[in-house]
């Protein structure tokens, strides 16, 4: 249980470490490894989900759960970390929710929308009460538009939990004191730019192999369609196939598409493979592109949309299925040597994303903020700047 009458900072997510839903996770496991040692006041994470059947019953395969008779919260749903605590949001959130009300600040380290299950839009933003940061991971306003774009709405219904999706999201960055934007390319009324970081640790020599590799989910705005007509392998859900070929406006079939079903350790492998020497990296609205990076840094050639490093000189982009295509077809003519040399142009670029403790100390001046000045770390003394 938590200690409510020791000092101590909430910080919300809505996934951690092998609970993985998305590529949120990844940002939160740097946040506990570099951040949390340097926190100067005590850290809770709370990791918010839906409470539905379907989501407790995954989230049993990660929680630890204990019951503790007598007190007002009975069961504790801890996720095992022995640094510090880390609580999800069931049975109910009426524990989280204490510990959210309790706290001396409230950090929400993604948007999280599981509040929306059961409460109105008002309700979910006002139950954090004041919410002093908040880190945007991608624009919902940008992401439903695209789906709405390629795929059908088929339901009022649908279209309404849309349309609330997108106001909870406005309205976090709205209540917020201050917001933290990771992408590559700076956002408009967002308080502070702290892209994420990739650290290029293999820089492997190119893989002389044409057929097209995808390693991402396939939501909407990662543009999985590209993959239609050309030759590919994919790390990712198999039943997205289905769900693209049942809602997508036109009729579409993948049988040129090798899928194997994504799990967390299959990733290095996946982009270890020789089978593979062309990536699926354009996407549309697209923040960080962790997944770009790691396929650069195993020696394979991107596909990237124009406005991913819009200032990045590279002639590898596509925003339709024609030019995606067409770009394809342009590598395939690469040499070996070429390749390398786009391969070392694009490491050169992007060193500029791999500082993590650049990236760290400037998440740590918002939180470590205090009256005697913002404490980095070193002596973890008040800094001058």
């Amino acid at each position: 249980m938590v200690n409510f009458e020791q000092e101590y900072d909430v910080y919300v997510a809505t996934e951690i470490g092998d609970f993985s839903i998305g590529g949120v996770s990844q940002w939160i496991d740097s946040w506990i490894r570099y951040v949390v040692p340097y926190l100067r006041v005590r850290p809770v994470l709370v990791i918010e989900v839906a409470p539905t059947r379907g989501w407790i019953e995954y989230v049993k395969q990660f929680a630890l759960i204990t019951n503790v008779p007598g007190e007002k919260h009975e069961i504790e749903w801890k996720y095992p970390i022995s640094t510090f605590d880390v609580y999800f949001s069931l049975p109910t959130t009426e524990y989280t929710d204490e510990i959210i009300k309790r706290a001396r600040k409230v950090h929400l380290l993604s948007c999280p929308h599981s509040k929306l299950f059961r409460k109105s839009t008002e309700e979910a933003i006002n139950s954090y009460h004041k919410i002093d940061s908040l880190v945007v991971h991608s624009s919902e306003k940008e992401s439903i538009k695209t789906h709405r774009k390629y795929l059908h709405t088929r339901r009022q219904r649908e279209i309404f939990d849309q349309d609330k999706v997108i106001d909870f999201y406005e309205g976090l960055i709205e209540a917020a004191e201050e917001t933290i934007w990771i992408g590559v390319n700076e956002m408009d009324k967002i308080d502070h730019h702290i892209p994420n970081f990739y650290k290029f640790e293999n820089n492997l020599e190119a893989i002389n192999n044409d057929i097209v590799g995808f390693a991402a989910r396939v939501e909407a705005r990662k543009n999985f369609h590209y993959l239609e007509n050309v030759e590919s392998r994919a790390l990712t859900n198999p039943d997205g196939l289905e769900w693209w070929e049942t809602n997508y406006k036109n009729k579409i079939s993948f049988n040129s598409v090798n899928v194997e079903p994504y799990t967390r350790e299959k990733v290095e492998k996946f982009y270890e493979s020789s089978e593979w020497g062309i990536f699926h990296g354009a996407y549309v609205n697209e923040p960080f592109g962790y997944s770009i990076f790691q396929s650069i840094d195993y020696g394979k050639i991107p596909i990237i949309s124009k406005d991913w490093c819009k200032d990045m000189e590279y002639p590898f982009r596509a925003n339709t299925v024609k030019q995606f295509e067409t770009q394809v077809a342009k590598i395939k003519k690469l040499s070996i040597e070429e390749r390398n040399t786009y391969l070392q142009h694009l490491r050169k670029y992007l060193l500029k994303f791999s500082s993590e403790s650049n990236w760290r100390d400037n998440l740590l001046s918002i939180y470590n903020k205090s009256e005697d000045g913002v404490w980095l770390p070193g002596d973890l003394q008040p800094s001058n700047g």
